[in-house]
């Protein structure tokens, strides 16, 4: 993991967590959802548990079927992972 950023491969690799539906904390991002179904994830990276994100996304349908666009990938603020923290565990 970079210290301050997240790559595109990390955010991936937490959307793409076998272990997603015990550890995604995902919401419906009604601000943004003007134009597009939009989401918000925050999770715990598969590889280290210690690493939250918070992951903006949506799906989009291509001619392969749908895909999964990431829009934003950070790292969760001290007031997410207490929040995340007490929802999840």
């Amino acid at each position: 993991m970079k210290k301050h950023g997240v790559t595109f491969d990390q955010a991936a690799e937490v959307l793409l967590d076998k272990a997603g539906d015990r550890f995604h904390l995902e919401e419906y991002d009604e601000e943004h959802s003007w134009a597009e179904e939009r989401f918000i994830t925050t999770a715990s990276h598969p590889i280290n548990r210690q690493v939250l994100l918070v992951l903006g996304w949506t799906e989009r349908e291509s001619g392969k079927g749908w895909i999964t666009r990431i829009i934003s990938a950070r790292r969760a603020t001290l007031a997410e992972r207490k929040r995340y923290e007490s929802e999840i565990y």
